[in-house]
């Protein structure tokens, strides 16, 4: 049968584990500690807008890119097509360069109607890292933006 001297020097015991265990664990937490700390990678290519022809007729291109995060690039592609083509953005990505073609399906229509459409696509940090350039073409033009390198 244990006796309240027993219980007291268990109950002291247990409380010393604890607090040790909160010690450690504290300075084990802590930012001061020694292990490596990675940092989460930033854009390197800057914000930018270009734009060619008139923007009230099928001349009118342009290529935006829209800062959404420290780590996140928005490619805003604009331009006319003929939308019964079924349009969408494809991107030929290599390491330096990221190349976008406005596309549409082959094919015969029974009509041909043009219109200005919004297409998107998102750059991360990782990828543009070595981007060194970005250009948007559809059925008549191109635009590009070229990063400014400085050593």
């Amino acid at each position: 049968m244990k006796t309240a001297k027993n219980l007291s020097k268990s109950f002291r015991s247990n409380f010393v584990l604890c607090c040790i265990f909160l010690i450690i664990s504290f300075y084990g937490c802590s930012e001061n500690s020694t292990s490596p700390q990675t940092e989460k990678p930033q854009l390197s290519f800057p914000e930018f807008f270009v734009e060619k022809g008139n923007d009230n007729d099928t001349s009118y291109i342009s290529l935006r890119g829209i800062k959404i995060s420290e780590d996140s690039l928005k490619i805003e592609a604009v331009s006319w097509g003929v939308i019964e083509y079924g349009l969408h953005l494809m991107s030929n990505k290599s390491e330096t360069e990221f190349e976008y073609v406005l596309m549409g399906e082959c094919g015969t229509t029974l009509t041909t109607t043009y219109k200005k459409v919004t297409l998107y696509d998102w750059i991360t940090a990782e990828e543009s890292e070595n981007l060194l350039r970005i250009s948007f073409s559809n059925y008549k033009d191109t635009v590009e933006v070229i990063k400014e390198v400085t050593h």
